[in-house]
């Protein structure tokens, strides 16, 4: 029996000195360069020039806010270097170059998470308090003022407050007796939106008229029965309608204008596939973000719907928005070798990068791939092949689940795939039944079969790629991280098809997850409650699929990686799994990251969790003594 209890509080000299041990034939790959490169997200930009609001990672530091002027190509960092991460959010009015106003979110050390204003450096905390969680909804169409959706400790809705872009003036418009979901307010401040989560496939929508005394609220959708996907996405810039989507008899979930004034809906931008955003930009050009078949796209339109461009298949693009000055879009775009880059595009579908975010130094191409499940149902992968696995030296493999069980795996860099395919492993992705993007139906095939049908596909996997010429058919290990790492441990405890897994942040106990998911999150209460049921009434169900009641049935080694800190999967629940399988002699490795939570955003706690890793699998999959 071995049992190995980490808590890491990590430095530099254990990042440099912990090295991956090379058995039998394993490539001994430096860790750190797969993780040494730069993230850009959460971009916007600014109204009267090109700048460029984002956030950038670096690696090793905190996530911070910076700025790129495109008139002098000029790249700065505007928020603070004290350890603090901030995430970019918009510019305010009245930002120009060396005198930046901007908002931000930042993540508080009681797991609120605040919104402040940046006013040429000085912060204006906009929310504060005690386990405030507060999202941005938007401006006003004068920009005049601005949106923001707030909860409180204890409470278990959220209530929508109106904040002066000038002096920070606030006032609560939308208090939400009814303890809705809220998700856009409209330009001129009439009206709120949200949904109502009935079941998986049963959502309601709701516009609210916020200017009489006891707002009044039309509702959108079937009340009576199963509607599939309704999602309110955003206001037209002139407040009259709103754009949301819905799969409602329909393969996707497209988009559609809900008319105020009438009440009538109308199909709106017409695209392939799944629609997840729509941005308006100037001289009435839209953009809409849509996934087909897990690849990430964006769709450009004029004023009269047609189409300008469509960005190319070769990259995901997303997060389209408009620049003023220029008249282009800005999106990020990234692949399998190349991390999220800024590019711009004119309505031409002419492109040019922002700016250079660097390459990996090493890194392949997935290729996709299709497998029959155990009742027949074809499931989408993503293969990558080490560049040396041949049938003459056939490699060792990791068969990954996604986190998020209505999530997919989307051709992005990954690093910790990158590293164990440059380490000599195979990677099989595997988008399972459920996963998004890939149709209504196919989403809808696992409803209230998680952790069972779900789990089957990740079986599957395992036994496609054991059937591959170039991989040992002996020598797969099943992994993932948060919903992704529960079905790694589902799989072994129905299969002997792996021999070894790995689990990061993943839940094993159903019961008391079900139980712990924070009041301000009522609408995922409900759709988790409508996926999994309810704790009291199906419980049976929840013990069948939760790991830590059937220990005995764990028979190869186990990795478990925890956060300290992790408000979804409490350090409690996983001790109690880890001591089940203690008892029964499994050998399990069990690392507890302090001050992190339901995953790591430390870039130096990745590399050590990836070492952690490569170290286990060359134990247990290519030592001869296992």
């Amino acid at each position: 029996m071995k049992f190995c209890f980490l808590v890491l509080i990590v430095f530099t000299s254990l990042i440099s000195g912990c090295q991956t041990r090379g058995l039998s034939g394993a490539k001994d790959i430096p860790v750190a360069p797969f993780f040494a490169h730069s993230i850009i997200s959460d971009i916007s930009t600014d109204t009267k020039s090109d700048s460029v609001l984002m956030t950038r990672t670096r690696p090793g530091k905190p996530a911070a806010v910076f700025v790129y002027e495109s008139d002098n190509e000029a790249f700065a960092r505007l928020s603070h270097a004290d350890g603090i991460a901030r995430q970019a959010i918009e510019f305010l009015p009245g930002s120009r170059a060396g005198q930046y106003r901007y908002l931000f979110s930042a993540t508080a050390a009681d797991g609120g998470t605040h919104i402040k204003a940046s006013i040429n450096g000085h912060i204006i905390d906009l929310t504060p308090g005690r386990q405030v969680h507060a999202r941005f909804l938007g401006f006003s169409a004068t920009r005049r003022d601005l949106f923001l959706a707030l909860s409180y400790a204890g409470a278990d809705g959220v209530k929508v407050q109106r904040y002066r872009t000038d002096n920070f003036a606030s006032v609560t418009i939308f208090e939400n007796p009814m303890k809705l979901n809220v998700s856009a307010v409209s330009p001129d401040g009439r009206y709120v939106a949200g949904k109502k989560v009935i079941s998986n496939n049963h959502h309601l929508i709701y516009v609210a008229d916020v200017t009489y005394a006891e707002p009044v609220i039309r509702w959108r959708g079937n009340a009576q029965g199963d509607n599939g996907w309704y999602t309110p996405l955003t206001f037209t810039p002139d407040s009259e309608a709103l754009v949301f989507t819905s799969d409602d008899n329909t393969p996707y979930q497209q988009s559609y204008l809900w008319e105020l004034h009438n009440d009538n809906v109308t199909d709106f931008l017409p695209v392939e596939g799944n629609v997840t955003a729509v941005r308006f930009g100037k001289n009435q050009t839209m953009a809409a973000e849509h996934i087909i078949d897990g690849r990430q796209y964006v769709t450009v339109f004029n004023q009269k719907k047609q189409k300008l461009f469509t960005t190319a298949g070769d990259r995901n693009s997303w997060r389209p928005r408009f620049l003023a000055a220029s008249g282009r879009w800005i999106v990020l775009q990234a692949d399998d070798r190349h991390v999220p880059t800024p590019v711009i595009f004119d309505n031409h579908q002419n492109s040019e990068q922002l700016f250079s975010t660097g390459e990996p130094i090493t890194a392949v191409s997935s290729q996709e791939v299709f497998y029959f499940g155990f009742d027949g149902l074809k499931i989408p992968a993503r293969l990558y092949r080490p560049p040396a696995a041949s049938s003459e030296a056939p490699v060792p493999a990791v068969v990954y689940a996604h986190s998020g069980f209505d999530n997919y795996f989307a051709t992005n860099y990954h690093p910790h795939i990158q590293h164990l395919v440059a380490s000599g492993y195979a990677v099989l992705a595997v988008n399972y039944r459920g996963s998004a993007g890939f149709g209504r139906q196919f989403r809808q095939v696992n409803d209230n079969q998680q952790g069972v049908t779900d789990t089957r596909d990740i079986i599957s996997g395992g036994r496609f790629i054991a059937g591959l010429p170039w991989v040992q058919a002996n020598n797969i290990a099943v992994a993932g991280h948060n919903y992704g790492g529960f079905l790694a441990l589902s799989s072994l405890m129905q299969s002997d098809v792996f021999r070894a897994g790995i689990n990061a942040f993943g839940v094993t106990n159903w019961l008391t997850f079900l139980q712990s998911v924070p009041s301000w999150l009522p609408d995922y209460h409900a759709y988790l409650s409508s996926e999994f049921g309810e704790p009291e009434r199906n419980s049976q169900r929840l013990e069948a699929i939760s790991p830590v009641f059937h220990a005995e049935r764990f028979q190869v080694p186990v990795l478990i990686a925890q956060g300290e800190k992790d408000p979804y999967v409490p350090q409690t629940q996983t001790d109690d799994f880890v001591a089940a399988l203690n008892t029964q002699g499994t050998t399990v490795e069990y690392v507890v990251f302090a001050n992190e939570g339901h995953g790591l955003n430390q870039t130096r706690n990745q590399i050590i969790l990836q070492q952690r890793i490569i170290a286990f699998l060359q134990q247990h999959l290519l030592s001869e003594n296992r």
